[in-house]
Order: C-alpha cells, then structure tokens, then sequence
C-alpha cells in the first residue's frame, strides 16, 4: 500500500490567455477546488415520494502564492486596466497535475478551463515570513487526462 498523496505530489500551473505564468505563480500554497452543486427537492403533486434533482453549476477555486517577485502586481494591474477599458475578463486556465505514489496508479490531470479569476487578500505578515496573495476563481468546466 502506497500511503496517502502529499502536497509534494500536486502540481498547479496558471496560465492567464494562455500563457503560462513564472515565478510567484508557481509558489501555490492552499488550493482548494469546491464543485458548486444543488440537490433541490421536488415535490409534485399527487405523488408519495420526493424527487432530488442533481444540478452541477462548476467550481469554486481558491488558492494562496508566496510572491517572490511582481507577477502578482502585474496580473491584477492589467485586470483593472482591462476593466476600466470595457474589456473581457481575461480567461484563467488552472491545471492541477496529481501524482501517486503507487506506481500501477497512473496519474491525472484535472484542467479548469476559462476560469474568471480575481485577486484577493494581500498579506504580509512577520519580518521572516512569506508576503501572500490569495486567489479565487470560477470556472464552469473542466476535463480530467489521464498523466
């Protein structure tokens, strides 16, 4: 038995139009990835039992970065000029790279595509901790690959 996937066995890479972004966007901490479904109850007339009826409205994503330069200030400097300027939200591609550690469980590759993204909390906190960034996203779909 292989034993549980670590944080050293994920790998997310953001790609903002497409291109992949370096440096501090390479320091992700926390993600979190949270499927937005309803299960609402319908109850008809004239029948005993309640139907549920599935509904799967994407993902929420969330994740932190350590900055270590300006890639940060940059990204959310050009989504308010895009902003101010009337344009489209310039679309976010998160892939999440999975490893495991049993060597006959082949690996996956879960891509959120054309997620709309936005720049949280800025942090910084003692004189020898990391400054953070916090991002949130939505994105409506995404596909699995096989690694």
């Amino acid at each position: 038995m292989a034993g549980p996937t670590r944080g050293q066995e994920v790998t997310i890479r953001v790609a903002v139009d497409g291109s992949p972004k370096a440096g501090s966007m390479l320091r992700v901490t926390n993600f979190t990835a949270t499927p937005q479904q309803d299960l609402p109850e319908l109850d008809y007339l004239g029948q005993t039992e309640t139907d549920y009826d599935f509904q799967h409205n994407g993902f929420h994503l969330q994740w932190e970065i350590h900055q270590e330069d300006a890639e940060s200030i940059d990204m959310l400097d050009q989504a308010i000029a895009n902003e101010r300027a009337h344009l489209a939200p310039r679309p976010v591609t998160i892939t999440v790279i999975y490893k495991y550690r049993d060597p006959a469980q082949p690996g996956r590759i879960v891509v959120y595509h054309a997620a709309k993204a936005m720049q949280g909390d800025e942090g910084f906190k003692g004189r020898k901790d990391h400054n953070t960034v916090a991002y949130t996203a939505k994105a409506r779909r995404r596909s699995t690959l096989a690694a």
